[in-house]
């Protein structure tokens, strides 16, 4: 099927008809930018159905309609008319036409219209024709945005289009269809089940509904007997009291009539007396008009007389005009006889001197024809040898037009040659410089090997190094490790020690809770006050015994305080201590060492103690002990003294000799971890061996992170040199796949030096030839040109007597034309005379008419004056006797006022008599009315019984047995009959709602739960064959994808290879999620894979799509297109300025790919390249006749 025509009328550009036929083979259009070209595949867009307004370049719809010029006014609707030559009859739904007309129009601000041959079709059915057809706007059409959007296209957006192309779009909109049935059916049976649930759920109630429904009408039954006994009885009742008061309004009826018949009497003589006075008082009346319109007659001649002198004094002036102008009027007559006279002697004069000029002039004439006659067989003569010179001049024009022809196929087969020499020594320098390269590229290879194998061994060296420091980091690791540990170890210690000295944990538990107690004043334990030099710690914490649980208090009301809480809580023994308020003190410690002191070794404890807040007097507390190292030497004092010493003495092992005796050894305080002093002299001792392993923590630490740190730059640097390594590897093979391209570059570059020498010689002896033709041409020439002389000559001197035959033929018709000049101004003046003289001769007509005219008009005015001076006499004697009248009416009025004043007293009598007649009738009908009243009440109640009887509807078919029931209600009264039909109609609303269907609900719900099972197994079985159809669908789509891509694939690949002279092309499939847009609902995702294009460039080593340059980009879209177009054998294919970034080799590929495609599919190719066009056999030229109008020329060539 291919394109024979389209024609374009109001789209962009176009605003005339015009029509573009198509060849089968390859149609080219060329013209200049912006002239309109693409517009034409624009329109082949518009044709396919495209409604993606950036493909069409626009920015709204409207904008593809004329917009109108500075000449042309805009159009109103855009057309395009494809017409599709089907003579091949291609199997689908149009193969019996063998002419297709597909036509799209757009209304500016409405809708598009679409057509298939005439016929107005849907938007869906017209793109569906050209899918079947295989034409696609999506792949149909090759531009440049066409091949970005190709190789941008996202994995999912690629396998959407291949889709497309292996044409399963129509099953998938096959299987979209099938599935909204499906959907459909399962909706549809879901209801189903959902309706077969409610009917039967329904019929239940039904069946219910029914039973009620018959109770019911028993109940109305009954209901209707009782009701119609009470209305039966009602009846009659109201039909006595009906018989009763129409007695009552006969008798009102007769004493009504002799009140009327009074009434009657009285309102005749009211009438008569009325009568009378209402024709006196017409005649009244009369008079009154009569007197004003006598009035009026009188005012109106007063009017006229005034108006009739004011005419006569205007009649008197227009008579004195009158007079004037005919006094004028004879004036200018006179004066018009002189210039008449005047004017018929200059006539008489020239009519003399034009018949002299007439003769003048024939003899002119005679002499200018026998002039002209010689000049027009002289003219003869030179144009004889005019053609005679102008046949040898078109010689010589032909030889010098193919001398100068000639001579340009020389210079341009010289160009041809030097062109041809310049290109042999460029691919000579290629190939020198090729092979030139090609030897640095050998070097540069050994040299690379040479870094590779030295970056080797700087990696092994590293390597080592590294091996070395990991193990010295380990030992490191070890070390550092190990003193972490015993700082933790020491950490956990001092928390302990100091959790133990913070919570006094050596104390009672009463001493924890008082000093834990809220207070406002302050105590302070005195194990929190004392120092204790080293060395003593066991004999004072031994010798201090409870004393240093006890608190310090600043006064007695302190202390007050303290024991008033102590008393009320019940916490146990506490020991309070105010300082400073002890009165005496008999112990002097110095005193008594200085007696003991050089036998037994001993110090005063005071001296190892300190405070740390506040001065305390050791004696206030009874702490007054003296420290001996050795038990054994107060133990021999004793012995040797035989008492013990005068003071108390604590020895190392915390034994206390009392001065009175006493001995105190081995006391359960003495355990070390309850010693508090001792534990705070352990917290220190910790705290500093804290301080020393923090030290050697700090620089094995550092230690460590120098290791590391040289392990992490050793790390780097082997990771560095991995990556020079590769990198030489990677320079050194794409060097090798470098030598590898020039190699083959070389052979081809040779091949083509070959065929290029060869075509130098040629042009040679095309060279020779030409020159060998212009030395013909040129004696020919030579022998034209000396023919031509002599026939110049000859010519030169057949003009110069022409010349001079025209210049006397040119002076004598020159004294022609002014005689001729001078005998039409005569004419003219004469003619301008006989006019003159015809006006005067009219006016001196007119002067009589006018005078004539003006002395009638004056006695006619003399006449009116006339008639209107007698007019004004009679009416000033009509006004005399009008003015009589009216006084003669004035007297006849008073006497009528007279007689009118006297009926109406006689009237106003006679209106009060019957006043009282009527006020008397007045109450015999109010009575009357009472009684009809009563009567009307009576029979409205009738009325309403009946009414109520008709609406309630239950006395309207009686049976027999109903009319019997009255006679057995006469025992029963009309309360015991309405609590009965109250009963009934309290049963009736103890039923509920009734409905009088629910018996034929009741079948009809049986009929449908029948119908309903039927259509339940409809829907199944049409649920199972849209099943089987939608796999189907599935799989055929898959094996014709499959199908169509497998052979794609292979074609884009052999097309990759021609164009790119080797390399590789493939299609892959990438896994993921593809996102799939549904025309219908606008939603849906496959989890399909999407394709990717792989392509690898000969002599690349990388050859990813986004590193292309836009040459290459062109080469493999055009490839992976014209696959497609091989494969699917599109009917035609329209490419828009894709050659443009191609150089000379790839586009001489390019059109022999192009000239394949012709073979079987219509190319249509706009581009600006020479090589390109000539592949065409029809050549189209777009052109801008004016502006933003476009014009086409085509050009058919074989």
């Amino acid at each position: 099927m291919n394109l024979k025509f389209i024609e374009l009328f109001g789209f962009k550009t176009f605003p005339d008809k015009i029509r573009i036929p198509f060849n089968s083979g390859i149609n080219v259009i060329i013209g200049p930018n912006g002239c309109g070209k693409t517009n034409i595949v624009d329109a082949i867009r518009f044709i396919l159905g495209e409604r993606n307004l950036k493909d069409l370049r626009l920015k709204n719809m409207n904008d593809i309609v004329f917009h109108g010029s500075n000449i042309r006014n805009q159009s109103s609707v855009a057309l395009c008319r494809g017409v599709f030559d089907n003579s091949s009859g291609a199997n689908f739904r149009y193969k019996d036409f063998s002419e297709i007309m597909v036509e799209r129009r757009h209304f500016k601000n409405k809708d598009t219209e679409y057509r298939i041959n005439g016929i107005s079709v849907p938007y869906q059915e017209y793109v569906d024709f050209f899918n079947e057809s295989g034409l696609s706007r999506h792949y149909s059409i090759m531009d440049s945005s066409k091949i970005n959007t190709i190789l941008n296209y996202k994995p999912g957006d690629l396998r959407l289009f291949f889709e497309e192309v292996s044409g399963i779009t129509k099953y998938k909109v096959q299987k979209r269809t099938a599935l909204k049935k499906l959907s459909a059916s399962r909706l549809n049976l879901l209801r189903v089940g959902d309706l077969l649930g409610e009917v039967g759920n329904r019929l239940a109630l039904l069946e219910e509904a029914s039973k009620k429904m018959e109770e019911y009408k028993r109940i109305e039954i009954e209901k209707k007997q009782y009701a119609f006994a009470l209305y039966d009885r009602t009846k009659r009742k109201i039909n006595i009291e009906i018989d009763k008061y129409t007695k009552e309004l006969d008798l009102y009826s007769l004493k009504s009539a002799a009140t009327s018949a009074k009434s009657s009497s009285v309102l005749n003589s009211l009438t008569d007396s009325k009568a009378s006075f209402d024709i006196m008082e017409a005649e009244y009346k009369h008079r009154m008009n009569e007197k004003n319109e006598t009035v009026i007659d009188l005012t109106k001649l007063n009017s006229a007389v005034e108006y009739g002198n004011l005419a006569a004094k205007n009649l008197e002036s227009e008579i004195l005009e009158k007079v004037g102008d005919i006094t004028a009027q004879n004036k200018l007559k006179d004066e018009d006889v002189l210039k008449l006279e005047s004017f018929k002697n200059r006539l008489i004069s020239e009519e003399f001197d034009i018949k002299k000029l007439q003769e003048r002039l024939n003899i002119l004439k005679k002499l200018t024809e026998d002039k002209k006659s010689f000049v027009v067989k002289i003219k003869d003569e030179a144009k004889i040898i005019g053609n005679e010179i102008f046949k040898i001049l078109e010689n010589s024009q032909n030889h010098n037009n193919k001398l100068i022809f000639n001579g340009k196929n020389i210079k341009n087969i010289e160009t041809r040659i030097n062109d041809t020499k310049e290109f042999i020594i460029k691919i000579s320098a290629e190939v020198n410089d090729a092979e030139n390269a090609l030897g640095e590229k050998i070097n540069a290879v050994r040299n690379i090997a040479v870094v590779i194998e030295g970056l080797n061994r700087e990696h092994h060296n590293c390597s080592q190094n590294l091996s070395q420091l990991s193990d010295e980091l380990s030992r490191c690791k070890i070390r550092k490790d190990g003193v972490e540990k015993e700082l933790m170890k020491i950490d956990i210690d001092i928390s302990k020690l100091t959790d133990f000295i913070d919570n006094h944990e050596g104390f009672s538990e009463g001493a924890k809770k008082f000093l834990n107690a809220a207070r406002d004043y302050e105590i302070h334990p005195l194990s929190d006050l004392i120092e204790v030099e080293s060395g003593f710690e066991n004999a004072v914490w031994e010798s201090a015994s409870g004393i240093l649980e006890s608190f310090f208090v600043d006064n007695i009301a302190d202390a007050e305080k303290a024991l008033r809480y102590i008393g009320d809580n019940g916490i146990g023994e506490i020991k309070i201590f105010i300082p400073d308020k002890r009165r005496s003190k008999p112990f002097n410690g110095k005193n008594g060492v200085g007696k003991v002191d050089e036998k037994l070794d001993v110090v005063p404890l005071a001296d190892t103690i300190s405070f740390s807040s506040r001065k305390i007097d050791l004696e206030d507390i009874g702490m007054n002990f003296y420290y001996s190292k050795d038990i054994e030497t107060v133990l021999k004092y004793i012995k040797e003294k035989d008492f013990f010493p005068e003071v108390n003495i604590i020895t190392d092992n915390g034994t206390i000799f009392f001065s009175n005796g006493l001995i105190i050894s081995g006391r359960d305080k003495n355990i070390e971890s309850q010693n508090l002093l001792l534990n705070k002299k352990k917290l220190s001792e910790y705290k500093k061996l804290m301080a020393r392993k923090q030290d050697e923590f700090n620089r094995e630490d550092l230690l460590f992170n120098e290791r590391q740190s040289a392990i992490s730059k050793l790390s780097l640097e082997i990771v560095r040199i991995d990556k020079d390594i590769k990198a030489k590897e990677m320079e050194e093979l794409t060097i090798k796949n470098d030598i590898k391209y020039l190699e083959s570059q070389i052979i081809k570059s040779k091949d083509r030096l070959s065929i290029l020498k060869k075509e130098s010689n040629s042009l040679e002896t095309e060279k020779v030839t030409a020159y060998g033709e212009e030395e013909r041409l040129n004696k020919e020439i030579a022998i034209l040109e000396d023919k031509l002389k002599s026939k110049s000559d000859e010519k030169v001197i057949i003009e110069k007597n022409l010349r001079n035959l025209e210049t006397e033929f040119d002076r004598a018709k020159e004294d022609e034309v002014k005689l001729r000049i001078e005998i039409n101004s005569a004419e003219q003046s004469i003619n301008f005379l006989k006019k003159q003289i015809g006006d005067l001769d009219s006016d001196m007509l007119n002067y009589d008419k006018r005078i004539k005219s003006l002395v009638a008009q004056k006695e006619e005015l003399k006449k009116e004056l006339e008639r209107m001076t007698r007019s004004l006499s009679v009416k000033q004697d009509d006004i005399l006797i009008l003015n009589e009248s009216i006084k003669a009416i004035d007297g006849n009025i008073h006497d009528m006022e007279i007689n009118l004043e006297n009926l109406k007293n006689n009237i106003n009598d006679m209106e009060k008599d019957m006043e009282n007649t009527n006020r008397q009738k007045l109450n015999i009908e109010r009575k009357r009315e009472s009684v009809s009243m009563r009567i009307k009440v009576n029979g409205e109640k009738l009325s309403e019984l009946d009414s109520d009887r008709n609406l309630s509807g239950l006395y309207i078919d009686f049976s027999a047995e109903d009319e019997n029931f009255i006679p057995v209600a006469e025992e029963i009264n009309d309360e015991d009959i309405r609590l009965n039909i109250e009963g009934l109609n309290k049963k009736i609303i103890d039923l509920g709602d009734i409905n009088m269907n629910a018996t034929k609900e009741y079948n009809g719900a049986l009929e449908r739960v029948d119908f309903l099972n039927k259509q339940k197994k409809d829907l199944e079985s049409s649920i199972e064959i849209l099943q089987g159809i939608i796999n189907k669908l599935d799989t055929a789509s898959k094996e014709k994808f499959n199908s169509v891509l497998a052979r794609i694939r292979q074609k884009f690949n052999e097309l990759f290879v021609f164009l790119f002279d080797g390399g590789h092309a493939d299609i892959l499939n990438v896994e993921g999620k593809v996102e799939t847009v549904d025309e219908e609902d606008g939603q849906g995702e496959n989890n399909l894979s999407g394709m990717e294009i792989n392509v690898q460039i000969p002599g690349k080593k990388f050859s990813g799509i986004n590193i292309l340059s836009q040459g290459e980009r062109v080469l493999v879209a055009v490839s992976l297109l014209f696959a497609v177009f091989f494969v699917k054998k599109t009917p035609f294919c329209v490419i828009d300025e894709v050659d443009a970034p191609l150089d000379y080799a790839n586009n001489a590929r390019y059109n022999r790919l192009i000239t394949e495609v012709s073979n079987y599919s219509q190319v249509v190719l706009i581009t600006h390249n020479k090589k390109t066009m000539e592949i065409g056999k029809n050549i189209f030229g777009v052109t801008l006749r004016h502006p933003d109008i476009s014009g086409i020329v085509s050009v058919s060539m074989n």
